[in-house]
C-alpha cells in the first residue's frame, strides 16, 4: 500500500482482510497512520497466521504425483495448546494423506471436537506412516469416537491419547460396539481413556475387546466413575494367562 493513509475504519477493514483470505502472507502498510496498537496486532497477527498456515499446506502438497512431499522434521507436528480452525485442520488431514513422513500428531488442548474428526478423518485413515495420536484434553463425544474407530481401520496406530474428553458409554447397542471395536484393532499398544465419562457400562464393553485383543499393553481408565461392576469385569481380563496388559 506504500505510503497510503490508512484511516482507523480502513485499518479495521485491512485487519478482516488478512484474516479471512488466507493466500496473504504479505502486506506492506504505514503503520504510522494507525492510531490503535490492537489494529495493528490484528493485521500482523493475521499475517503470522496466514504464513503459518502457508507453511503446514507446503507439507501437504507436491508439484506432481512422481514428486515426493517434504519430509517433516523429527516426523512430528505439535500443535499442542493452540486453537485450531477448520483450515488448520484441512492442511493437516491433506498432510496425513500425502505425506508419509508424519509418525507423530499431537493435537492436545486444540479445541478438536466430533465435527474436527469428520475434518481429520480421510486423513487418519488413508496415512502411510502415523504411529502416534493424542487427542487429549478436547470436546470428543462418543460419536467422535465412532468417526475416529471408522477412520483407524487397517491403521498401523501403535499409540492412541484420549483422555480427558467427553466420552460416555451411551445408551445404545452401536455405542457399546464401537467401545469393543476400538480395544479389538489389533495395532494399538498404548491407549489413554483416562478422564472420561465411561462408568461401569463402558468398562464392561472395554473387558469384552479385551478378550480380542493380543497387543495392547498399556491402558489408562482413571478418573471414569468405574465402579465395582466394571472393576469385576475388567479383573477377569487382568487374570487371564494370555493378557498382554502390564
Amino acid at each position: 500500500l506504500g505510503n497510503t493513509p490508512i484511516t482507523h475504519l480502513e485499518a479495521y477493514t485491512l485487519g478482516n482482510l488478512v484474516a479471512q483470505n488466507a493466500q496473504l502472507v504479505k502486506v506492506s502498510y504505514n503503520k504510522e497512520d494507525i492510531q490503535h496498537n490492537i489494529l495493528i496486532q490484528d493485521i500482523e497477527g493475521g499475517i503470522k497466521y496466514n504464513k503459518k498456515l502457508h507453511k503446514l499446506r507446503n507439507l501437504g502438497s507436491r508439484a506432481s504425483n512422481t514428486q515426493k512431499a517434504p519430509e517433516i522434521e523429527d516426523r512430528k507436528l505439535d500443535f499442542r495448546n493452540l486453537f485450531l480452525s477448520k483450515p488448520y485442520l484441512t492442511a493437516i488431514n491433506d498432510i496425513l494423506v500425502i505425506n508419509p513422513t508424519l509418525e507423530a500428531l499431537h493435537l492436545t488442548n486444540t479445541n478438536i471436537k466430533d465435527a474436527s474428526l469428520l475434518t481429520l478423518q480421510q486423513g487418519i485413515k488413508e496415512s502411510q506412516g502415523l504411529k502416534t495420536l493424542n487427542l487429549q484434553g478436547n470436546s470428543i463425544t462418543r460419536r467422535g469416537l465412532e468417526i475416529l474407530v471408522k477412520a483407524l481401520s487397517n491403521r498401523e496406530l501403535r499409540s492412541l491419547n484420549l483422555g480427558s474428553n467427553s466420552i460416555d458409554a451411551g445408551e445404545f447397542e452401536k455405542d457399546k460396539v464401537t467401545l469393543e471395536k476400538l480395544l479389538t484393532h489389533n495395532t494399538i499398544e498404548v491407549l489413554n481413556l483416562g478422564g472420561n465419562q465411561l462408568v461401569n457400562k463402558g468398562a464392561v464393553a472395554i473387558s469384552v475387546g479385551l478378550q480380542l485383543n493380543t497387543i495392547l499393553h498399556t491402558l489408562d481408565l482413571s478418573n471414569n466413575g468405574i465402579g465395582d461392576t466394571g472393576i469385576e469385569a475388567l479383573a477377569i481380563k487382568l487374570t487371564d494367562a494370555n493378557t498382554t496388559l502390564r
